[in-house]
């Protein structure tokens, strides 16, 4: 858990990812709405969104159906889970790429 002092840095410099890693260390998994109420932050959607981005940019968060969780407090079977999803999306991604490229090059060849 963050101390006073670095939840104050954390509210007013909130694109630091090793302090939402600090912040979720040692208590397991996380609601997104927990964590936006633990930092005074309103509620929504575009919160929602700086948090994924925070976390995207971690290698010590995995992100879920639960919330958010430190690694080292996730079991290998959740960070596996959490890994396949991203290694899912990526794919899908790719695919999608490669079907726009094929689209552009037939319209203008």
């Amino acid at each position: 858990m963050l101390t006073d002092s670095q939840l104050e840095l954390f509210r007013a410099r909130p694109d630091r990812p090793e302090l939402l890693a600090a912040m979720l260390r040692g208590r397991g998994w996380v609601l997104s709405r927990d964590l936006l109420i633990e930092l005074g932050r309103p509620v929504n959607e575009d919160e929602r969104r700086w948090l994924r981005k925070l976390a995207e940019e971690s290698y010590e968060i995995i992100s879920g159906q639960r919330g958010y969780c430190h690694v080292s407090d996730a079991t290998a079977d959740e960070v596996n889970h959490a890994c396949n999803a991203l290694e899912s999306q990526a794919g899908k991604m790719s695919a999608r790429a490669l079907r726009l490229r094929r689209r552009m090059h037939a319209a203008v060849g």
